[in-house]
């Protein structure tokens, strides 16, 4: 080996040893799908180096989107999560999008490439006829049970106006 490539060689190690190249990750999914109006994803980002690092995290979109917590540092050898949520227009529904997650430890940066599919989830998704279905997603057990009660409860009333017709009309008959 030459006195170049050693020299290379001894650099390169010099500072991986010396913790001024912050090894990083970008722990995210590839794709995401939104159905709703809006969706949060977690993104995890790891300081492998010795030292604390500053932190910047960002999404290069066409998509609004947050970022909670504000990044602002990782300590030495350890990492962070933080938490994505994004928030398409409704002129962007059925559409599938391209994003670049972008993260910054210290003087590193990294970026990873996602895809963003995103549904309609405009308010007529749920509309039948004349009526707008609301979402159930958010209904608990407690409110589905006392929905099916009402129904019985219409039903049953129903019947008994019914009953209490049909009686009336068999004596006004005989």
């Amino acid at each position: 080996m030459g006195i170049g490539k050693k020299a290379i060689v001894l650099l390169l190690a010099m500072l991986l040893v010396s913790g001024i190249a912050a090894a990083q990750a970008i722990k995210a999914p590839s794709k995401i799908e939104i159905t709703q109006q809006s969706k949060s994803f977690q993104v995890t980002l790891f300081n492998d180096s010795e030292t604390s690092q500053l932190v910047s995290l960002s999404l290069l979109s066409p998509i609004a989107f947050k970022v909670e917590p504000t990044p602002l540092s990782i300590p030495a050898s350890s990492s962070q999560k933080f938490t994505i949520t994004l928030l398409p227009e409704k002129s962007q529904s059925n559409q599938t999008l391209k994003a670049t997650i972008l993260a910054g430890i210290g003087y590193f940066d990294e970026k990873k490439e996602i895809e963003i599919s995103i549904g309609d989830f405009s308010a007529s998704a749920g509309a039948t006829g004349f009526f707008v279905l609301p979402s159930l997603a958010g209904i608990s057990a407690e409110q589905a049970i006392d929905a099916v009660l009402v129904i019985i409860i219409i039903v049953l009333a129903i019947a008994l106006i019914a009953r209490i017709v049909n009686r009336s009309r068999k004596k006004e008959f005989q």
